[in-house]
C-alpha cells in the first residue's frame, strides 16, 4: 500500500506491551531509495529519547487508531544502545544498534526489507577510514527534504511537499512536488520518480532532476 510520509508523522508507535512514543520522521537512502528507519520520539517512560526503528520491526500500520505496531517490547527498546541521530549517522553506531536488535546490516548484504534491491557495495579507498566508522551521506531525513526546491533542466519546478512509499517493501515510489510559486500560493501537484533524481543537495536544499519542466507537467503559467 502506498503511504504518505507526511501523513504518518505523529502516529503513535506501540510496542508489544504498550506505547513507545510518536513517529517524528523517516530516514531514507537516496541511492537505493528505500526507507531505512523510523525515527521515534519516545515517551517519558523511555526518557524522551529519539530512537531508530527498522521497518523490519513494524508489524502493522493501523490508520483507524493512527498507530504503528512493533514486534518489540518496551524494555528491549529502553535497553537499546544510545545513538547520535544527527545526520550523517555513524556506520559504526548503526552496526552496533542493528546487532543489538538482530537486524541485518543492509550495506553489506541484501536487506530483508526490499530484498530485491541490491545492497550498496562497500567502498574503502586506500588510506580512508573503515566504512563502518564513516557516516552515511546517503541517509536522508524525510522532514528535512520536505520543502527542498526541485530544479529541472530548464528552471525551477517547485518544492517537495511529501514522499510516497510502499509499506510492503518500504521502497520510495515518488516525491510529491508543489509547483506553486510559494507555500502561501500552492500550485498543481506533480510526482517525480526517485530514479529520475540526479542529486539531492543538503548544501543548498535542492533536488535536481535532468528533466524539462514540461516533462513533469510543471511550469505552466510561469
Amino acid at each position: 500500500m502506498l503511504r504518505s510520509a507526511r501523513a504518518l508523522v505523529g502516529y503513535e508507535v506501540r510496542g508489544e506491551d504498550g506505547e513507545v512514543g510518536r513517529l517524528e520522521e523517516l530516514y531514507f537512502d537516496d541511492e537505493l531509495w528505500t526507507i531505512r528507519y523510523l525515527v521515534v520520539r519516545a515517551g517519558s517512560r523511555l526518557f524522551g529519547r529519539r530512537l531508530l526503528v527498522s521497518p523490519e520491526a513494524v508489524l502493522a500500520i493501523d490508520d483507524h487508531e493512527d498507530a504503528i505496531r512493533l514486534g518489540l517490547g518496551r524494555d528491549q527498546i529502553g535497553a537499546s544502545p544510545e545513538i547520535d541521530l544527527d545526520l550523517p549517522v555513524s556506520r559504526q553506531a548503526e552496526a552496533i544498534y542493528r546487532r543489538y536488535y538482530g537486524w541485518p546490516v543492509y550495506w553489506a548484504e541484501p536487506p530483508v526489507i526490499g530484498a530485491h534491491v541490491p545492497a550498496r557495495p562497500a567502498i574503502n579507498p586506500r588510506g580512508a577510514p573503515p566504512a563502518e566508522e564513516l557516516g552515511d551521506p546517503h541517509l536522508r531525513s524525510s522532514t528535512e527534504v520536505t520543502g527542498y526546491r526541485v530544479e529541472g533542466a530548464d528552471g525551477p519546478i517547485g518544492h517537495v511537499e511529501d514522499l510516497l512509499f510502499d509499506d510492503t517493501d518500504w521502497k520510495l515510489h515518488a516525491f510529491v512536488v508543489d509547483t506553486g510559486g510559494s507555500r502561501l500560493w500552492p500550485g498543481p501537484r506533480v510526482v517525480i520518480s526517485p530514479e529520475s533524481i540526479s542529486k539531492v543537495s543538503t548544501r543548498d536544499s535542492t533536488i535536481r532532476v535532468p528533466l524539462a519542466r514540461s516533462e513533469v507537467g510543471a511550469g505552466a503559467g510561469r
